[in-house]
C-alpha cells in the first residue's frame, strides 16, 4: 500500500514577548500529534508549515523559540527536520507599507525592474531565510525572483511536489483583502524552477494567503496556470492566514485544485500581550493520502477554552463528530510516467460536464417519441409538457443514448440546469463554453461578455463540434403570451437555427417553446401509452395479478393518463405493499378532482406513512437549490440510521432523483419539483427556518449562518467567505423562499461579490431578490443597509444598460416620505442618476433640492456627494472653472489620493484648455485606478481612457487617440456596456478626420 502523510501548520506567531500559555499550548499541540500517530495509526512525512512562524516580524529570541519548537516536534514525532516546508507570512517580516506602496504595479510585468525592487524586497526575509536554513539546512527560495521555489521529497518511491509561493512580499496591513500580488515575473521564476527539477507524482502549492486575499487580475492568473499550465499543474493548495474556511475546489476540463486551509490563529487586539492567553480555537491538520485507494483521509483538531485539543468539527462542514472525512481523487499512478503535455494532446471533449444529470432507472416507453426526434434532422428541439411528464427524464435518455460508448452519435453530452432562473442563462453558456474549449476560453475572462459576443463564440462551437446540449428548466426564458423565446434566449435558438451545424440543441420547460423553423420543433409529451406503462409497472417488479390484476393496471393507468410521476408514486407504495390497485382504482373514480390536486392528495397519503426522520430528510432537500452530495448531505443532521439506504429507498418511493455525471459513479440528490410545491404548499416559511438553516451550513460557516437566524442585524465583521459561497447561499435562501435572509446576506456582501469579478451574478441575484421582497414590509428605503444595496443595483443597472433601474426608482419615490431624512438620500441618489443620464440640469436641480432640505432638518452627513454631483454636471455643461471650484472644495473631505477626484479634475482642467495639468493628474488618477479591483474602479478606468483619447486627439497624437478609444471600449465592454455609445459617440466624431482612418 502506497501511503503518505501530511501535517499542516500556520500561523503560530510566536513571540519572544508572549504569555507563558502560548508556550504550553504548542507544547500541548506537539503532545496531541504525537497521540494521533499512535492512536489513529497516522504517517506524518512531512510538515507544510504555511506561514506566520512569528509574530510582527519577530526578533532573535522569537526565531529561537521556533527552531526550539520545531526540533522538539521534529523528535518526539519521529520526523525528518530536511522535510518541514517553509512559506513566509505577512508576520514573518516586518512591515514597511512605504517600501511597497511606493511601487508601480507595472513595474512587476517588467522582468529586470522586478528583479531591481526584489533586491531592496529580499531583506525583509533575510531573518526568516536564516531560521528556516539553520532548521532544515536548505535553501528554499527567496535568493529567487520574488520569492518563488520548489522541493520534491522521494517518500515510499512516490515523489511529491512541492511549489513554494510569496504571497507576503507586497503585504502592508488591514488593506491586503483582495489587493495583494504575485507578481508575474514570480509566476514565470516558478516554471522555470518547476520544469528544472524533477517532476512530483502529485503536486502542492504552498503560500500563506487564500487565492481570495489576490487581487483579481493576480487571481485569475494564478488559477488558471495550477490549472492549465504543464510546469505549474497543482493537486493541492495549502495556506494559512484565515482560521475558519471551507473545502474549496477550482476546476476546469484539464484538472482541479483544491484549497486546504490551516491556522493557530492569533488573539483579537483585546487579547494581546503578556498575560493574556490565547488558548481556543487554534487549528491544525493532517492528511494522509492512500493512493492505491485513491482516498485521502482528513483529520482536524482545534483547542478548546482550556488549550487542549479536540476534534474540530467546525473548520469543514464536511468533518463529522469526530472531526474526520474522507474525499476522493484521482491521482497519478505512481508507476506511470505522467506528463501533462501528453494529457493535453489527448484532451477529450466528452469528459466535459457542467451539471449533473438526472439519472433514470427503468426506462420504458417513449419509443414513437425517440424515432420522430431522430427521423426530424432538428438543430433545436423542446420537451414541453406539464409538470412530472417526465421531460427532463426524456432529454437525459437521449443524452445517455447518443453520447456513451458504443453509440455515440455526437462528440459529447452535456446538461445544463437552468433551474428555471431568471439572467442566468447568458453565464451558463458562457460557463459551458469554457468547459468544452479546455478552459482557454475561461468564464474568469469572459464573464462580462456582451450577449452577442457569447453567442458569436457559441455558433463556433457548435459548428467546430457534434454538441447535444441540453438546457434543462428554461421556464424562466419564455414569453407565456406568444410562446416564443424571452429576449435572453431569443439571439440564442436563433443562433443555433440559423449557424449550419450538426449539433442538437434540447430545452425542457412546463410552457410551450415556438418558432417558425422547420430546424425546431416543439414535442409536447402527454402521459405513457397503456402498453409502456404496463411496461412501467413490469421493470418495478410489480406483479400483475390478483388485486394488481392487469385489469386493474390499465385502469389505473387510464385514470391517470398515464402521468410518469404519479405512477412512479403508485410503484412505490405497491412495491412496499402499502396500497393496490384494486383499492387505488375505487378511491381515484370517486373523486372528480382536477388531475394536480389528485396527485397532490395522493403524496399527502405517502407523506403521512413516512417516518419522522424521512420526511425530516426530506424537509432538508426541498430547500437546497441544486442536488447534493452525500457527504453534503450527511451536514444537514445526523438523521436516520444508514442515512445512504434511506437516501436509495426515498428514491425507490419516487420522492427522490438522483443525479450524476455520464463519466462519474457519484450520484446526487434532489427533490422532485412536484414534491417541493407540496411541501411549500404544507409547511410555511417558519416552520420550514430550521431545515433551510442545516442546509446554508454547506456553504457558509456556521457562525455566520446562526448570526443570520438570531440576530441579523450584526452580522458584521463576521470570517471572510468566498463570492461563491455567497452566491450558493443566496440561492438556497431564495429557493427556499427565504427572501429577508437573502437582503440581509446581500447587503452586507454586495462588494465581495460585485468587487470579485462576480458583478453579473451580482446583479442578477440582487435583482431577483429585489423582485421577490416586499419593499414595504423590509423597510428597505428606511434602512441604511438597504438603501445603500438599492444604489448599488441601481447604478449598476445603468451601466450595464438595463431600464429595469427606472422601476426600482419609481418604487423608492412611491414609498420614500417627503421631507424626511431618508428623503435627502433619495435625492442625492437622483442626482447621481441624472448625471448618469446626462440630464445635468435634472442634477443641478436635485443637488440645490437636498441642500435645501438638509439645512432644515440639521443634517449634512451626504452633502459632499451631492455636492460632488453637481461639480460633475457643471463640468459636463461646460462650467469647468465652477465645477473645478466645487472638486477642490468637496477634496478637504477625501484622501489626497483621491482617483476620482485627480480624474474628474483633470477633465475639468482639459476643458479649460491645460493640457499639462489635465495630463499630470490624469496620469496619478490612471495609476491609482489600475491598482483598484473595485467594480466601480473599473468602470471609471473607461472614462480615464476616454478622456486620455480626447487630449491626445486635440495633440493631433491620432494614433495614441485611437489606443486610449480602443482600451475605454475593451473596459466598458466588459464593466459597463450602457456607456459605450459614448465610445461611439467619439468613434463617429474622431473619423472626420482623415489621419483617424489611416491610423
Amino acid at each position: 500500500m502506497i501511503t503518505f502523510g501530511i501535517l499542516h501548520l500556520s500561523d503560530l506567531h510566536i513571540s519572544s514577548k508572549e504569555d507563558p500559555s502560548n508556550k504550553e499550548l504548542r507544547q500541548e499541540l506537539i503532545k496531541d500529534i504525537k497521540k494521533m500517530q499512535t492512536t489513529k495509526n497516522i504517517r506524518i512525512d512531512s510538515i507544510a508549515m504555511t506561514g506566520d512562524v512569528v509574530d510582527k516580524g519577530g526578533d532573535p529570541r522569537a526565531f529561537d523559540l521556533a527552531l526550539e519548537f520545531f526540533e522538539n516536534l521534529c523528535n518526539e514525532c519521529d520526523i525528518k527536520k530536511e522535510n518541514i516546508i517553509f512559506v513566509p507570512g505577512n508576520h514573518d517580516i516586518p512591515r514597511r507599507s512605504r517600501l511597497v506602496t511606493s511601487l508601480i504595479e507595472d513595474d512587476f510585468y517588467d522582468e529586470d525592474i522586478s528583479t531591481e525592487h526584489w533586491e531592496s524586497l529580499k531583506i525583509r526575509f533575510k531573518d526568516f531565510e536564516n531560521f528556516t536554513t539553520l532548521l532544515t539546512g536548505r535553501t528554499d527560495f527567496i535568493d529567487s525572483n520574488l520569492g518563488s521555489g520548489t522541493i520534491t521529497l522521494d517518500i515510499n518511491n512516490f515523489k511529491v511536489k512541492f511549489l513554494l509561493l510569496n504571497s507576503s512580499w507586497s503585504t502592508v496591513g488591514e488593506s491586503d483583502y483582495n489587493n495583494l500580488l504575485i507578481g508575474k515575473w514570480q509566476l514565470e521564476r516558478l516554471k522555470q524552477l518547476s520544469k528544472a527539477s524533477e517532476n512530483g507524482d502529485l503536486t502542492f502549492l504552498l503560500m500563506h494567503h487564500p487565492i481570495d486575499w489576490l487581487r483579481n487580475e493576480e487571481k485569475d492568473l494564478l488559477t488558471q496556470n495550477l490549472i492549465n499550465n504543464q510546469d505549474l499543474y497543482t493537486n493541492f493548495i495549502l495556506h494559512g492566514h484565515i482560521h475558519d474556511g471551507k473545502f474549496e475546489s477550482y476546476s476546469n476540463p484539464d484538472g482541479t485544485i483544491r484549497s486546504l486551509v490551516t491556522g493557530i490563529g492569533y488573539p483579537d487586539k483585546s487579547q494581546k500581550g503578556p498575560g493574556i492567553s490565547k488558548n481556543s480555537k487554534c487549528r491544525y491538520s493532517i492528511y494522509n493520502f492512500n493512493l492505491d485507494e485513491n482516498k485521502i483521509q482528513f483529520y482536524l483538531r482545534v483547542s478548546n477554552e482550556y488549550g487542549k485539543f479536540v476534534s474540530d468539527t467546525n473548520l469543514y462542514a464536511k468533518a463529522g463528530d469526530n472531526g474526520e472525512f474522507e474525499d476522493y481523487i484521482r491521482f497519478p499512478s505512481y508507476n506511470e510516467q505522467f506528463q501533462l503535455a501528453t494529457i493535453k494532446q489527448t484532451y477529450d471533449i466528452s469528459n466535459v460536464k457542467v451539471d449533473s444529470i438526472k439519472r433514470v432507472s427503468d426506462w420504458v416507453g417513449r419509443e414513437d417519441e425517440l424515432k420522430l426526434i431522430k427521423s426530424k434532422n432538428l438543430s433545436a428541439l423542446a420537451i414541453t409538457g406539464t409538470g412530472g411528464q417526465g421531460k427532463s427524464a426524456l432529454a437525459s435518455e437521449i443524452l445517455r443514448r447518443y453520447t456513451q460508448k458504443g453509440n455515440t452519435q455526437f462528440d459529447v453530452g452535456i446538461w445544463i440546469d437552468c433551474r428555471e432562473l431568471p439572467d442566468s442563462l447568458h453565464y451558463k453558456i458562457i460557463e459551458t463554453l469554457d468547459k468544452i474549449s479546455g478552459g482557454k476560453e475561461s468564464s474568469l475572462l469572459y464573464k462580462d461578455e456582451q450577449l452577442k459576443d457569447t453567442v458569436k463564440r457559441f455558433g463556433d462551437y457548435l459548428s467546430k463540434h457534434k454538441l447535444l446540449l441540453v438546457f434543462d428548466n428554461i421556464d424562466a426564458y419564455i414569453r407565456l403570451d406568444t410562446e416564443g423565446p424571452a429576449v435572453e434566449l431569443e439571439p440564442f435558438l436563433n443562433c443555433i437555427l440559423e449557424t449550419n451545424h450538426n449539433s442538437l440543441v434540447i430545452f425542457t420547460s412546463r410552457p410551450s417553446l415556438i418558432h417558425h423553423s422547420s430546424d425546431f420543433y416543439n414535442l409536447r409529451l402527454g402521459g405513457l401509452s397503456e402498453k409502456d406503462g404496463i411496461e412501467f409497472f413490469k421493470k418495478r417488479d410489480i406483479k400483475l395479478e390478483n388485486n394488481n390484476s392487469i385489469d386493474y393496471c390499465k385502469k389505473i393507468i387510464e385514470l391517470t393518463k398515464g402521468h410518469p410521476y404519479w405512477l412512479g408514486l403508485i410503484a412505490g407504495q405497491l412495491d412496499k405493499g402499502s396500497d393496490n390497485f384494486k383499492t387505488l382504482v375505487r378511491n381515484f373514480s370517486l373523486n372528480n378532482v382536477p388531475e394536480r390536486r389528485r396527485i397532490q392528495e395522493y403524496f399527502k397519503n405517502i407523506w403521512d406513512q413516512l417516518n419522522n426522520d424521512r420526511q425530516k430528510l426530506l424537509r432538508y432537500l426541498v430547500e437546497a437549490h441544486r442536488p447534493l452530495t452525500d457527504s453534503e448531505i450527511l451536514i444537514l443532521d445526523k438523521g436516520p440510521h444508514k442515512i445512504r439506504q434511506e437516501l436509495r429507498r426515498l428514491e425507490r418511493l419516487g420522492l427522490l432523483e438522483p443525479h450524476s455525471n455520464l463519466h462519474d459513479e457519484e450520484v446526487l440528490y434532489q427533490v422532485h419539483p412536484l414534491v417541493r410545491e407540496f411541501i411549500h404548499e404544507t409547511f410555511t416559511t417558519q416552520a420550514q427556518e430550521q431545515f433551510v438553516q442545516k442546509v446554508l451550513y454547506v456553504f457558509l460557516p456556521k457562525t455566520i449562518v446562526d448570526m443570520l437566524f438570531t440576530n441579523p442585524s450584526n452580522i458584521t465583521a463576521i470570517e471572510s467567505v468566498t463570492p461563491s459561497a455567497i452566491l450558493e447561499s443566496l440561492e438556497t435562501c431564495l429557493n427556499s423562499r427565504n427572501t429577508s435572509k437573502a437582503l440581509t446576506l446581500i447587503e452586507q456582501y454586495q462588494y465581495i461579490i460585485q468587487n470579485s469579478g462576480f458583478h453579473h451574478q451580482f446583479l442578477s441575484v440582487g435583482c431577483r431578490i429585489l423582485d421577490s421582497i416586499d419593499w414595504e414590509e423590509e423597510n428597505l428605503v428606511n434602512n441604511f443597509r438597504s438603501q445603500q444595496f438599492l444604489d448599488n443595483i441601481i447604478n449598476q443597472l445603468i451601466h450595464m444598460g438595463d431600464s429595469r433601474f427606472e422601476i426600482y426608482l419609481k418604487q423608492y419615490e412611491s414609498l420614500v416620505e417627503s421631507n424626511t431624512k431618508n428623503y435627502l438620500k433619495y435625492l442625492a441618489l437622483l442626482a447621481d442618476v441624472e448625471w448618469k443620464l446626462r440630464n445635468y440640469e435634472s442634477t443641478i436641480k436635485y443637488s440645490f433640492q437636498y441642500e435645501d432640505l438638509a439645512g432644515k432638518l440639521d443634517d449634512t452627513t451626504g452633502i459632499i456627494d451631492v455636492k460632488y454631483s453637481r461639480a460633475l454636471a457643471l463640468r459636463d455643461s461646460d462650467k469647468a472653472d465652477e465645477a473645478l471650484s466645487l472638486f477642490n472644495e468637496v477634496r478637504e473631505t477625501r484622501s489626497e489620493d483621491d482617483k476620482e477626484y485627480l480624474g474628474n479634475c483633470a477633465k475639468c482642467y482639459h476643458k479649460l484648455g491645460d493640457y499639462d495639468n489635465a495630463i499630470k493628474y490624469l496620469n496619478k488618477s490612471l495609476k491609482l485606478l489600475l491598482k483598484d479591483n473595485t467594480y466601480q474602479s473599473r468602470t471609471n478606468l473607461g472614462y480615464a481612457y476616454l478622456w486620455f483619447s480626447e487630449i491626445m486627439y486635440d495633440q493631433h497624437k491620432i494614433s495614441e487617440a485611437k489606443e486610449y478609444l480602443e482600451k475605454a471600449e475593451q473596459i466598458w465592454r466588459e464593466y459597463a456596456p450602457g456607456l459605450l455609445y459614448i465610445v461611439e459617440d467619439k468613434y463617429n466624431l474622431f473619423a472626420a478626420n482623415k489621419n483617424w482612418v489611416n491610423v
